[in-house]
């Protein structure tokens, strides 16, 4: 049957290249309907426990996406005219962006003042001209309050922020993002005109600036890094191949197999990520093995004077097997990323594990019409090079004790290295040192307001039960547990603004200030205090409207995730031993989000990783009919992803959301490598040839192969560090690693275990 199927493929040549390319096209049509989202959200699944959490907190109080703009005069003046100005009128615009729910911000500020036993609030800078002394007793009042330093005023009183806090509807994400992204630019360009703007830098951060900056590199990678791979790997494949014709079908594969993968993201309704967005660039890469290993056979056929028809009927005997099992078991390696917790990442498995089966049809379909009609003439391995893989070959046979022995000490310090890895990731150096997004971010770190925060709502379990005391004194507890704490800066919480209103109430007594007595008296305080306040501003950020939860924002100092991680879990181990009257809760927020989930996301790809071998491993015992192969072909399997996590932890020793997946990614490639060189070597053995003679035979007729695609690959993915998005960059390093080790693995490692393993 499989004879048949190739002389179809031969005769039927036009036909089916002519099915393949309108198929390609069919498929690539679906990028039409390409739709991209750049939301942080979308790396985190919709049963994520981190973004229940967060959701939950956006239900009940206010939603998370802000947008902060640093301000710092020159001369370090807050509190001047101009700088008073600038705040003024950049909150009342940030206003009017949309989808803007409310600002916070020195001038928006309404302090609660005692007088005679009545409550007063009025705004901390009051309109019109100020007096030098105004302005100074309006700066020591402001220095003194707790609930704005650190926040909106930096503690040495020398930058302030404007908060401006979004409620999008995420039915659009991208569109909505890229409204607020554009409408922010422009009202900065409409503050830079004006006269009060002289002499103030300004600086843009928080989540809404998170979500602007992810948008800015995804497509800055989708503008760069396609036509960048395209030309390398044309120009590669020109050199290694020594052929236009071969290049050019190779190419011609690549782009069909590309398009398609593409293409099926359209017609999936997949929305591409910064993850998924690298499918096509990887099937790119992934494609060329299929096309390198049969033109490099008709190459040699071809020498030794066989017809092109000959030649191609010879390549698709020798190679249909293999490729066909490579591709398979490349698609079993991807689609195991289904076990992701990351929504992007089952994406990128999806769409890839679609792209390689395409490129191996492709290949079949197109490359017999292509090299009949265009015969190759020039093979890709001169004599010398065949020469040369027979002298590695004798070598490794010479001196495959000491390199058995080298292997084993290489393992077991990757081995004892991979602890070194820390999980985690800081969305901050998800970008370049110059970023804006970044460079802004670190300055209002630095200067005004930690931005790495984690939220708490504790639930009282009744309408206004969290004004109850015994509720509010845990809560208090819980807040001077926390500043305690070496990672935390600042604690925020209704507690503030109550022990406020309690000394405001009293005539500003110092004595008075610790939280009411009854649940009916903080009622009466709160009251008052947003009946006095201007419309549209009140404290439900901080105690939900029916005043049955309340909110605690913890900010911390720049730490790692995994330090993040760690403080959460002492705190919830506080609030267990604790608190009675108040519902223990976890953290929530972007920093904890994406502190939990490289953790979570590598535990579960261990699984997805296992299973897949367990898989492949089965087919390799089918295709081979061998246990003791079988068997052979799981240590240059295994090893390299080894290997590269423990050359990882040895040198940049964080493993991040990204690199969770590398292992079961790399899996399904490099075994490609191992079965066709056992492929060759198991058809020597089974002709009779000895173990020593069945390397030498493997070694020189795939060899060139298997360096040409190794060299693709590792190029391929090495490109991927020039993106200026720190997870593609670490996922390219990785992954180019583990497919360098795997090349030496099968060269160097394969051979020694074959000849001690595989002796009868």
């Amino acid at each position: 049957m499989l004879q048949s199927a190739r002389e179809g493929l031969i005769v039927w040549r036009g036909v089916c290249a002519a099915v393949a390319v309108l198929v390609s096209l069919i498929a690539s049509a679906g990028m039409m309907y390409l739709s991209f989202t750049t939301d942080y959200r979308a790396f985190f699944s919709e049963d994520n426990p981190d973004l229940k959490q967060l959701e939950f907190i956006e239900q009940n109080f206010a939603r998370a996406e802000t947008l902060v703009i640093t301000l710092a005069p020159e001369d370090g003046a807050v509190f001047s005219a101009d700088t008073l100005d600038a705040v003024r009128w950049l909150s009342d615009q940030a206003l009017r962006l949309p989808y803007a729910k409310g600002v916070s911000s020195i001038t928006e500020y309404y302090p609660a003042r005692g007088r005679e036993g009545e409550l007063v609030v009025q705004p901390l800078i009051p309109e019109g001209p100020l007096t030098d002394s105004a302005r100074a007793a309006i700066r020591a009042e402001a220095l003194a309050d707790e609930r704005i330093t650190g926040i909106m005023l930096a503690r040495d009183g020398d930058v302030t922020g404007i908060i401006a806090h979004f409620e999008l509807p995420h039915e659009t994400p991208e569109k909505e993002i890229q409204d607020v992204a554009n409408a922010t630019r422009d009202m900065m360009a409409r503050f830079a005109q004006q006269p009060f703007a002289d002499g103030i830098t300004t600086h843009l951060a928080g989540v809404m600036m998170l979500n602007d900056a992810m948008s800015d590199t995804l497509l800055g990678e989708a503008r760069s890094l396609y036509p960048i791979a395209f030309v390398v790997m044309f120009l590669l494949l020109g050199l290694l191949l020594r052929s236009f014709t071969a290049t050019a079908a190779t190419i011609a594969v690549i782009l069909m197999s590309a398009g398609t993968t593409m293409g099926a993201a359209g017609w999936l309704g997949i929305t591409l990520t910064s993850p998924s967005l690298t499918a096509g660039l990887v099937v790119m890469t992934l494609a060329v093995a299929d096309c390198v290993h049969m033109l490099s056979t008709i190459g040699l056929r071809a020498v030794q004077g066989d017809t092109p028809r000959t030649a191609m009927l010879h390549s698709l005997r020798v190679n249909f097997l293999p490729i066909l099992l490579t591709s398979v078991t490349t698609s079993i390696g991807f689609l195991g990323l289904n076990l992701s917790d990351s929504p992007p990442y089952r994406d990128l498995g999806n769409l890839v594990a679609i792209g390689v089966m395409a490129a191996f049809v492709f290949s079949l379909l197109f490359l017999p019409w292509w090299t009949l009609r265009f015969p190759v003439r020039r093979p890709p391995v001169t004599k010398g090079v065949q020469q040369g893989l027979v002298r590695l070959a004798d070598g490794v046979i010479r001196w495959r004790r000491p390199l058995l022995a080298g292997g084993l000490v290489i393992v077991v310090v990757a081995i004892v290295a991979i602890p070194q890895n820390r999980f985690g990731d800081d969305y901050v150096q998800f970008f370049e040192e110059d970023h804006p997004f970044r460079v802004a971010t670190e300055f209002t770190n630095e200067e005004l307001t930690g931005m790495q925060y984690v939220e708490y709502v504790f639930d009282a379990s009744g309408d206004g039960q969290a004004l109850e005391p015994d509720f509010l004194r845990e809560l208090d507890a819980y807040a001077e547990w926390l500043r305690q704490q070496p990672e935390v800066r600042k604690v925020s919480s209704i507690i503030g603004v109550l022990e406020s209103l309690h000394r405001a109430m009293n005539d500003g007594d110092p004595a008075f200030e610790r939280l009411p007595d009854t649940r009916q008296e903080a009622a009466q305080y709160l009251l008052l205090y947003e009946l006095s306040l201007p419309s549209g501003v009140d404290v439900t950020h901080l105690v939900n409207i029916h005043k049955s939860a309340a909110r605690m924002s913890v900010q911390l100092d720049t730490i790692s995730s995994e330090a993040i991680r760690q403080f959460d879990q002492r705190a919830l181990a506080w609030q267990q031993a604790n608190l009675q009257a108040a519902e223990v809760t976890r953290g929530a927020g972007v920093s904890i989000m994406f502190a939990h989930i490289a953790r979570r996301n590598f535990v579960s790809m261990l699984w997805g990783t296992g299973i897949a071998f367990v898989v492949i491993c089965l087919m390799l015992l089918a295709a081979f009919r061998s246990p003791r192969l079988a068997l052979i072909s799981m240590a240059p399997n295994l090893l390299p992803a080894i290997i590269g996590f423990g050359v990882w932890g040895l040198t940049i020793g964080q493993v991040g959301l990204s690199l969770a997946v590398v292992g079961s990614l790399t899996l399904g490639i490099i075994v490609d490598d191992t079965l066709h060189l056992l492929n060759r070597y198991a058809r020597a053995r089974r002709d009779g040839a000895t173990p020593e003679d069945a390397i030498r035979e493997a070694l020189s007729q795939v060899g060139l192969a298997l360096g040409i695609t190794s060299l693709v690959l590792f190029t391929g993915f090495a490109l991927f560090t020039t993106s200026g998005f720190l997870l593609t960059v670490h996922f390219g390093a990785l992954t180019a690693i583990v497919i360098a080790a795997a090349l030496l693995a099968d060269f160097l490692l394969l051979p020694p275990l074959l000849l001690w393993l595989d002796r009868r």
